[in-house]
């Protein structure tokens, strides 16, 4: 069995949305500039099976 672990950074605004949080969002920032993402953070657990 394998395991991938993916997290998931989505872009929501308003005051109403109690778990909203600032994050790092990977996908936009390297080593020297970093971006900051305000939303909802998702973690993913998948198992990878191979097909027959």
């Amino acid at each position: 069995m394998v395991l991938g672990i993916d997290d998931t950074i989505e872009r929501r605004r308003g005051k109403r949305i109690a778990a909203k949080g600032i994050y790092r969002d990977l996908v936009r920032s390297s080593h020297g500039h970093f971006v900051k993402a305000s939303g909802l953070r998702y973690i993913s657990l998948l198992l990878l099976a191979p097909v027959p």
